[in-house]
């Protein structure tokens, strides 16, 4: 059942509502606490499954926990501050949101809450739970029939490779909002088979044709256009969310074809920019920062990798101070809250003594591991993985 953008739940269900506002909204009295998310609960808000180090953990931990931090608090109180103003300034790079971070340091984890905030709150949220993999997602590659210059990525078991999947994501989790939010857009497209997309009246008919027509190659043709209808939605708030943005700006798995000498097979030929793939040209930032929702925001993490040097030559410090968080290593008592409540809800074995204590989690044992993993999240985890 391991599907694209990391293990994709199964039997998700529609979830548009407010049901989970108070549980995912972080204030002062809650800060540094862990919250237990049930796993309908999770499983309804994120379609895609979580992002970076929290698949582990929540398979190991028996269920997801969040903890609330400062730095998700910011994010939180960017976006409720854009929508109260009406989202001012659209289009430019002040409308872009940015996590910043050590590896491990918990950007993922920010990503994560941000968007189950967002869709508990009744925004229509279209995630990227790891742009690295998206870049890499096929087994071949032909011209787009929408895009000039750009490339649709197949792959030979789902043949509109992961264009489909995101069709899929958006359907389970946003079906019945988008069956409400009529198209803008008069075109008429390209597709070889008769169905609503030949007129369609909601961004679910454009879902639904792209989805129904599965093996056809038409997938990536679909997400374009329903990405172009997300640019004019009005009804409600937009929220694109992409983890490890880096990806975007390095090269993908694919040869350039506009490179290729057909006469030189053996030829080694260089990588193709990753903003060629039709999928990551219809979600990526302009080059300035800027993108094109009228009534909504971009969130992006950005991974520390050899990518980040793209990143820096594509953005460089486009992005206002204020629209920029770095995620630091884990207080005393976020450590303290995230190694206890792991240690509830798994098989914790007592008789593993790493500083003495008998066993026994005291403030000593959370002191001495959060000077050995030196408070990184990540770190952290794998070594409580250790008592396990």
């Amino acid at each position: 059942g391991v599907r694209w953008l990391g293990g994709r739940w199964k039997g998700c269900h529609d979830y548009t509502t407010n049901v989970a506002e108070d549980m995912f909204r972080i204030d002062e009295d809650n800060l540094g606490e862990m919250v237990v998310v049930p796993e309908t609960t999770l499983r309804s808000l994120l379609p895609e499954g979580l992002a970076g180090h929290g698949r582990t953990v929540a398979e190991r931990a028996n269920g997801f926990c969040t903890l609330q931090r400062e730095a998700t608090k910011s994010v939180q109180d960017w976006m409720w501050a854009r929508r109260e103003a009406g989202f001012p300034f659209p289009s430019g790079p002040e409308g872009t949101f940015l996590v910043d971070g050590l590896e491990g340091a918990g950007k993922s984890h920010v990503m994560n809450q941000a968007v189950m905030w967002a869709r508990s709150q009744g925004w229509l949220t279209l995630y990227v739970n790891d742009a690295g993999s998206l870049i890499f997602e096929g087994d071949r590659i032909r011209p787009s029939a929408v895009v000039d210059g750009c490339y649709d990525q197949l792959d030979h078991k789902f043949e509109d490779g992961p264009a489909l999947l995101m069709l899929e994501n958006l359907a389970e989790v946003h079906g019945s909002m988008l069956g409400a939010i009529p198209c803008k857009r008069d075109f008429r497209t390209s597709w070889g088979f008769e169905s609503a997309a030949s007129n369609p009246v909601s961004i679910r008919d454009l879902l639904e044709s792209g989805i129904a027509a599965s093996g056809r190659g038409c997938a990536p043709e679909a997400f374009y256009h329903v990405r172009q209808e997300v640019n004019l939605v009005t009804e409600v708030p937009v929220l694109i969310a992409v983890d490890g943005y880096s990806a975007f700006c390095a090269p993908c798995a694919f040869v350039d074809m506009e490179a290729v000498d057909v006469t030189k097979p053996h030829k080694k030929y260089p990588p193709m920019p990753s903003s060629r793939l039709t999928t990551v040209r219809a979600l990526e930032l302009e080059d300035d920062g800027c993108h094109s929702l009228v009534n909504g925001v971009y969130l992006i993490s950005r991974e520390h990798t050899h990518k980040n040097v793209f990143f820096d030559q594509r953005f460089g410090s486009v992005f206002p101070t204020e629209n920029v968080v770095e995620v630091p290593p884990l207080a005393f008592n976020e450590s303290r809250s995230l190694v206890r409540s792991v240690a509830s809800r798994t098989d914790y074995n007592p008789h593993i003594d790493p500083d003495g204590d008998g066993g026994e989690i005291t403030d000593r044992t959370i002191a001495y591991i959060q000077l050995t993993t030196g408070g990184i999240p990540k770190e952290v985890w794998h070594y409580v993985e250790r008592l396990i």
